[in-house]
């Protein structure tokens, strides 16, 4: 189930411009992608909207921690859990700040992104199963 929310669009179309203009490693390019596709399950925005708010959430990260989010996978599990649901939650309050209504689609947001990072949670053990 994904729920319809609607966000500032005025927001959304500056962000998608500047956004076209960042240069993204492989390895960005690619987590961003894969975050977004979970969000995205959950929300009915444009997934560009859930990679902007995804990559904004990365830059967040790596200025607060100094570190690259490619360090992240490095990291032992814990740490690596924590740093994945701050990534998560730096991202959720980004997308509440955008939202056209704020007071009604909050709580849809909140269900949205934690049902996305329950669903990290077992893509990431499946992962481990396997390797």
């Amino acid at each position: 189930m994904s729920y319809a929310i609607k966000i500032n669009e005025d927001f959304l179309n500056k962000a998608i411009k500047d956004y076209k203009e960042v240069k993204l490693t492989l390895e960005q390019e690619s987590m961003i992608i894969e975050t977004s596709r979970l969000i995205s399950q959950f929300l009915e925005i444009p997934e560009l909207a859930i990679q902007i708010i995804t990559w904004k959430a990365h830059i967040d990260w790596q200025k607060k921690h100094e570190k690259v989010i490619a360090d992240i996978a490095n990291l032992p599990p814990v740490e690596r859990l924590t740093a994945v649901k701050e990534l998560f939650n730096i991202g959720k309050k980004y997308l509440k700040d955008l939202l056209s209504n704020r007071e009604e689609q909050e709580l849809l947001v909140d269900i949205a992104f934690d049902k996305a990072f329950k669903l990290y949670l077992v893509q990431a053990e499946n992962a481990t199963r396997i390797s």
